[in-house]
């Protein structure tokens, strides 16, 4: 009878343990200190949030809880790709003096949605601390959208072609319309594609072509294009001169 409470006290303990794991991973918590010995790293903020192609600053204190001076080393840990600004590789602390380390990081421009850590750590031959700062990404839609600079100059009933780029600026997958909102009246245009597919950081370019009236003023003939892509839209112009026949 005794063995039989004992197995249920222990598939209880077990089972409630499996959940409190389970919320926690579910509640994406994460330890954002650990150590050994008389050494602390504490994170100024536990938790943030940014964007991608942000530039981060971050500060961690340094403990010494000890009653000696120490020599220590630091290391900072960043995500792969993540670009990470100068910051010292030692200091010495006396005993229970503090000092405030920051850490600044570059967020790659088409960082996918997510949390992330950015830790620092302090280390002698008598221990060893860390601290940790998680970042949220979240999702990001956006645009550019780039015509040419230049006015291009048609004659009278001549034809020509203007390159038009998409570039996704964001963190997610974008399909992307392309339109022409608005042109001058007796002008013929037309787009190659009206769609394209983007991921994040690239760019795709159609063909705005477009034919000049037989017969019409000389003043210049403006043309809006509009990308749209998710929640995101980007609206820009090119400005045609027609010329003199």
């Amino acid at each position: 009878m005794k063995r039989r409470a004992l197995v249920l006290v222990a598939a209880i303990v077990l089972v409630t343990g499996g959940l409190a794991l389970w919320w926690g991973v579910w509640r994406g918590e994460f330890v954002s200190e650990e150590r050994t010995g008389a050494l602390r790293v504490q994170p100024q903020a536990r938790a943030i949030a940014a964007q991608p192609d942000d530039f981060v600053t971050l500060v961690f204190v340094v403990q010494n809880e000890s009653t000696v001076l120490r020599a220590l080393s630091l290391q900072a840990e960043a995500p792969a790709g993540w670009a990470l600004l100068e910051f010292p590789n030692e200091i010495a602390l006396d005993a229970e003096q503090s000092q405030e380390i920051f850490l600044t990081v570059q967020i790659p421009p088409g960082t996918p949605p997510g949390r992330y850590l950015l830790a620092l750590k302090a280390q002698d031959a008598s221990g060893s601390a860390l601290g940790r700062t998680q970042i949220a990404i979240p999702a990001v839609e956006r645009l550019k959208l780039t015509l040419p600079r230049e006015q291009p100059m048609l004659r009278p009933g001549e034809e020509r072609a203007l390159a038009v780029t998409v570039t996704n600026r964001g963190n997610v997958r974008l399909n992307v319309q392309i339109s022409v909102t608005a042109a001058p009246a007796g002008w013929r245009f037309s787009l190659s594609r009206a769609s394209v597919s983007l991921e994040p950081g690239r760019a795709e370019s159609v063909e705005l072509r477009l034919r000049a009236p037989e017969r019409g003023l000389a003043a210049p003939a403006v043309f809006s294009i509009e990308a749209v892509g998710g929640r995101a839209s980007e609206r820009a112009t090119v400005t045609v001169v027609l010329a003199a026949p």
